[in-house]
């Protein structure tokens, strides 16, 4: 068969397939699927073994494909909490990073996500780390993180 008979039974092959079949359907894409704002709420405490803890909570609206940034910085300390959502096929993925300076010689980082199925409403995470050190004591980092559809 030519290149040119052999294109005319492609294209004879997909008139019939599509008058017994129907009209095909395309797969749905990332745009087709749920992609409304998304509120975020952030707790997250830092509590060291002597002195005073520090809390840091926040709530805000991320659409998917952007980053919420929040940089607390001090001249002599560090701290920037970011959050970035990614609308993927079948769910949200909210990926949140919390880096602070809470002493001298010491720092926190925390990193997670939390995903939602597109059928999810809602969606938390909860953990504690801590942190022992024959100098420096014992260190507690407690979160909360709630995403929920709009």
């Amino acid at each position: 068969m030519s290149a040119p008979t052999t294109l005319r039974t492609l294209a004879l092959a997909s008139t019939v397939a599509v008058s017994l079949l129907g009209t095909p359907t395309p797969a749905p894409t990332a745009a087709a699927l749920p992609a409304g704002d998304l509120a975020c709420t952030a707790r997250i405490r830092y509590t060291p073994q002597s002195g005073t803890p520090e809390t840091y909570a926040k709530s805000f609206v991320l659409t998917p494909g952007t980053t919420y940034v929040d940089d607390f910085s001090t001249p002599t300390k560090q701290h920037v909490f970011t959050v970035s959502a990614v609308q993927l096929a079948g769910e949200a993925r909210v990926s949140f990073d919390y880096f602070s300076d809470v002493s001298v010689f010491n720092a926190i980082e925390l990193d997670t996500d939390v995903t939602l199925s597109n059928t999810q409403k809602k969606e938390e995470a909860h953990g504690v780390h801590r942190f022992f050190s024959s100098q420096a004591g014992t260190y507690k980092v407690e979160y909360d993180l709630t995403v929920r559809r709009l």
